[in-house]
């Protein structure tokens, strides 16, 4: 009789989802070990031989991640890190167990060559640090990562800009002028970051734009946006002054936490991921609390509630592309926003789903040459418009 290994047990016990939150992280610490993989691999090789009579699409899955586990002998070191399709039912979680592997370490993937139906026609990059300030008194201030020390003074505000690409606020208690109201666009291909000036941090996404003031001297702190932000709120010294993040259809309540608020005007629902602290959701017809690790999504169907992972839904501030049984539709609507294109549909595209982590640095190309190996779509790339055939 052969003992089963600790290791193998652990494995064998997240292929089957037995494993526990300080489980799966001690698994991908183990994936980043070529010894580990190739012992995992084998594991998955002895359960396609033990599951003859599972159905087709699940042993498919289960040989793409046998295989995809010993690429490093054929493939190019990249930074992009990716996924196939997820399967339905027994064997879905093996899909996932490659997703861990992904976000565990730098993956390796075959780089699409003479690919006949694509034809690149301009190599286009991914977004820059860019923005475009707009004060009320009708100055204006392009930003980019380039400028350094102070860029604006204000009554009582000095608007700061570091080497970073980080716009932030310095404001003098002292002087009680009237706050200057403020407006910020971020263009598609374009993302920044500023600290407003009571501290609170703000990461701005491709094609959204915010309203705030230079300083808060009310009884509430209120923002509005229109696109994605993620936001780190700073509890005011003075006492309760809530922040609220205004957007159409709701508004979001914190006191100090740090949360995702999506709302951009081509998606059909307004999202809000609650990482620490508690937000309040509040729409015209009810008010929602949430806590960390749930998401609300308001829709002209009212508010849902549900249970993430938060950490997925801030995947662009972390620098990353995660998708998660995501449609092309949607993924390319991201892409249009970060790469600043147009996508052009010439037939319907297939209902698929995608699940797939891929650096947000890398060029247009890479991520459909990777999208592709997921399943197969054509697209031709003229300009900075992109055709979906």
């Amino acid at each position: 009789m052969r003992f089963k290994s600790v290791t193998e047990i652990l494995f064998l016990k997240y292929l089957h989802q037995q494993t526990d939150a300080e489980e799966n992280k001690r698994i991908f610490k183990l994936l980043a070990n070529k010894r580990f993989r190739s012992r995992f691999r084998k594991l998955i090789a002895q359960q396609l031989q033990q599951n003859h009579s599972q159905e087709g699409r699940d042993l498919e899955v289960l040989q793409r991640i046998y295989k995809s586990l010993d690429l490093t002998e054929h493939a190019r070191l990249s930074r992009m890190q990716y996924l196939w399709l997820r399967s339905s039912k027994k064997w879905s979680l093996a899909a996932v167990a490659l997703l861990a592997l992904a976000l565990s370490f730098s993956f390796f993937i075959w780089k699409a060559k003479d690919n006949a139906d694509s034809f690149q026609a301009v190599d286009i990059g991914p977004a820059s640090k860019k923005a475009r300030l707009e004060i009320a008194d009708g100055q204006i201030v392009m930003l980019d990562k380039n400028q350094e020390g102070v860029i604006n003074v204000q009554e009582g505000v000095r608007l700061c800009h570091d080497t970073a690409g980080q716009l932030y606020y310095l404001h003098d208690q002292k002087d009680r002028a009237p706050a200057v109201p403020q407006r910020i666009t971020i263009p598609k291909g374009g993302n920044y970051q500023l600290t407003l000036a009571d501290g609170t941090k703000v990461w701005l996404n491709a094609g959204s734009s915010m309203e705030f003031p230079s300083y808060f001297d009310g009884n509430e702190r209120v923002v509005k946006l229109s696109g994605e932000a993620y936001f780190e709120v700073t509890k005011f010294a003075g006492g309760r002054r809530p922040f609220i993040v205004e957007t159409t259809g709701q508004r979001v309540i914190v006191l100090g936490t740090r949360f995702n608020v999506k709302a951009y005007a081509d998606e059909k629902e307004s999202v809000t991921t609650l990482l620490s602290g508690s937000v309040q959701i509040a729409t015209a017809g009810e008010t929602v609390a949430l806590k960390p690790g749930q998401q609300a999504q308001v829709s002209q169907e009212g508010v849902r509630v549900s249970e993430v992972d938060p950490l997925i839904a801030t995947d662009w501030a972390n620098g990353d592309f995660v998708f998660m049984e995501e449609s092309l539709p949607s993924i390319l609507r991201k892409l249009e926003r970060w790469y600043d294109i147009k996508v052009v549909y010439r037939s319907a595209p297939s209902a698929q789903t995608y699940i797939a982590q891929i650096g947000r640095e890398q060029h247009l190309e890479d991520v459909l040459n990777a999208l592709q190996r997921a399943h197969h779509f054509k697209y031709q790339l003229a300009g900075n418009v992109l055709y979906i055939h």
